[in-house]
């Protein structure tokens, strides 16, 4: 169900004729932005910003000198922008309610370090000053419907997405291209005809007015059935950036592979290339990797909060205590528990509570407060779920030690009730793999808490440590995602044909991997990751002599895990579409194309700036 804004879509005819309320409604969203655009027009009182959005002002050509070319090709220049009333007019919504209110407080509460980490990478050469300006929608189709993400939020709600869609629109704004942030197709409709467009057009045929698009899978499917945008072979195929938290897979993502293996679900198959899914962590290296940022409040400049012999429970509802005590009872031997949860409405019991009564329960907390408490807390405890949320890379970035469950055997689709709509066979080996495998000890801890003595061995083990600094990977702070995103953006072009790959060749080794081995566990293994967007270059006979290889014939076929040599026969991939890193097969060793990256950027290779 597509939720509608009415306001939006009659104003200023239809609504203004027919409620004197609506034309009030109106005039002071009329009014807001108004006072906004002004606020942006006064003199900000800092050399350092005056002098880096100098380029970026939008005077005419006579006031500043310049000849109408010259002023043209300036206006299509991206300028860093430092101005946070700019950002400020973006997040105005034309709908009653509490539309990007709790991403509008968590941008205003990190601006200074999303500013300052602009002003390092200019410092540094990391970032270019001036870049091709490109006009970049940014339609958050969630939002589109009933399920008010952002109401929730307040109640309890998942943020991982509002996280994401925060962090994806600052790092954009900052970047200095022209931005379209829309949750309502009525904003949607009104841009394309401002553009010139009839919205009533099949755009199955025709190119939409922008140079990217950012979206999710539900925003891609209103797309596709309003607009009749053509995900698999239509001229906007290209343009689009899904935001897929979990990641996709080949074998999910291809419809005529879907179809004949008969995994079909609501998620797939979407047809488009695989690095066109864009991940919140680094997990599936088939996909791109977007990220979002860790918060690092500034409540402990002074150092002054004291640690207490505490532990903070990640658990944002009552429900999520379930079954959980006799874990829980073992930590509180040695600290005493804190939570911050509370009833979900039409999610948890009313009459029945499962957060355990020793806990000091803060119910929930935001901003200042939430954070001041993680401070105070030596452990920040995971259940279990929800997975691979932010919180607890924010407490590592707080000074706390994590307690992640191991899971044994690993969930996936195959057992797990969660993933079995998920396109991915990926296996989740604990709550947080990206904490596991990324940043482990001493900051992080993966225990199976069904194993009671397990857990009292680690928590003597983390107790017995003198300190724990804070950690903050690099990927993860304002600098990394801006440097990411600004590479993604200049560098991947879905449009090129043939395929131009964003990673030179300079950085990509191949290797052949060992029997039933994929890609992405071959190149760990060589200390390099596995780059799908050089699969064409590996999926060649001229690259299995240069591996030496001998073979006594060839085959050719569609099966994510071509290239590969079994035995004594090479198979080659006919279909671009299912080349996979994840692919792996009994009695296959895959022809596997690894490239090099970044210490702390794993999206980036070592030559990419």
């Amino acid at each position: 169900m597509v939720r509608r804004c009415s306001l939006w879509s009659f104003v200023p005819v239809r609504a203004i004729r027919q409620s004197p309320l609506s034309l009030v409604c109106y005039t002071l969203f009329v009014f807001a932005v108004l006072m906004v655009w002004l606020g942006i027009r006064l003199p900000l009182g800092n050399s350092e910003q005056n002098k880096v959005g100098e380029l970026g002002n939008n005077s005419g050509p006579a006031q500043n000198g310049l000849g109408q070319d010259e002023y043209k090709e300036k206006q299509n220049k991206a300028v860093v922008k430092l101005d946070l009333m700019g950002l400020k007019v973006l997040l105005l919504h034309p709908c009653p309610g509490r539309q990007f209110e709790w991403m509008r407080i968590r941008i205003e509460r990190m601006w200074l370090q999303w500013r300052q980490g602009a002003i390092d990478l200019l410092k540094t050469g990391q970032l270019q000053h001036v870049r091709k300006k490109k006009k970049i929608l940014l339609f958050f189709g969630t939002l589109a419907g009933v399920t008010r993400l952002d109401e929730l939020a307040f109640k309890g709600g998942p943020l991982g997405e509002l996280v994401q869609w925060s962090d994806l629109v600052t790092s954009i704004y900052i970047l200095g291209h022209d931005i379209f942030f829309f949750t309502e197709l009525n904003q949607l409709y009104r841009q394309l005809a401002d553009d010139g467009g009839d919205v009533d057009l099949d755009w199955s045929h025709r190119r939409l007015p922008f140079d990217i698009i950012f979206t999710d899978i539900n925003g891609l499917k209103l797309m596709t059935r309003f607009l009749k945008v053509d995900t698999i072979s239509g001229p906007n195929r290209c343009l689009f950036r899904v935001l897929d938290s979990f990641g996709t897979e080949a074998v999910f993502n291809f419809g005529p592979y879907t179809k004949e293996k008969k995994l079909n679900g609501y998620w797939n198959p979407i047809d488009l290339e695989l690095q066109q899914f864009f991940t919140m962590f680094p997990h599936t290296v088939d996909n791109s990797f977007m990220g979002f940022v860790i918060e690092r409040p500034s409540v402990d400049n002074n150092g002054t909060i004291e640690r207490h012999n505490q532990a903070l429970i990640y658990a944002k509802r009552d429900g999520y205590f379930i079954g959980k005590k006799p874990y829980l009872d073992v930590i509180h031997e040695f600290l005493e528990i804190h939570a911050t949860s509370a009833k979900m409405e039409g999610f948890d019991k009313e009459n029945v509570t499962y957060t355990p009564e020793y806990a000091v329960n803060h119910g929930l907390l935001h901003g200042p407060d939430y954070y001041k408490l993680l401070y105070q807390s030596k452990l920040f405890v995971g259940l279990g779920f929800p997975y691979e949320g932010p919180a607890p890379l924010e407490a590592i970035a707080a000074g706390c030690v994590f307690i992640n469950p191991r899971f044994s055997p690993p969930l996936s689709r195959k057992n797990s009730a969660f993933f079995s709509g998920k396109p991915t066979f990926r296996e989740i080996t604990s709550q947080h793999p990206y904490a596991e495998h990324f940043i482990g000890e001493p900051s992080v801890y993966t225990v199976d808490v069904k194993n009671l003595t397990a857990v009292r061995e680690t928590l003597k083990t983390v107790l017995a440590q003198k300190k724990v600094h804070p950690h903050v990977p690099f990927e993860f702070t304002e600098a990394g995602m801006l440097q990411r995103m600004s590479f993604y953006i200049e560098n991947q072009d879905f449009c090129s044909r043939p395929y131009r790959s964003h990673i030179p060749a300079t950085d990509v080794t191949f290797f052949l991997s060992d029997l039933s081995e994929s890609c992405t566990d071959s190149c760990h293994k060589h200390g390099l990751t596995c780059e799908p967007s050089h699969f064409n270059r590996t999926n060649s006979p001229v690259t299995v002599q240069k591996l030496s290889l001998h073979c006594n014939k060839s085959t050719f076929g569609a099966d994510p895990i071509f290239p590969s040599v079994s035995k004594s026969t090479c198979n080659f991939q006919i279909e671009d579409m299912l080349f996979s890193c994840a692919g792996s097969g009994a009695d296959h060793r895959r022809i596997c194309p690894c490239r090099t990256f970044k210490k702390g950027q794993w999206a980036l290779c070592e030559s990419c700036h």
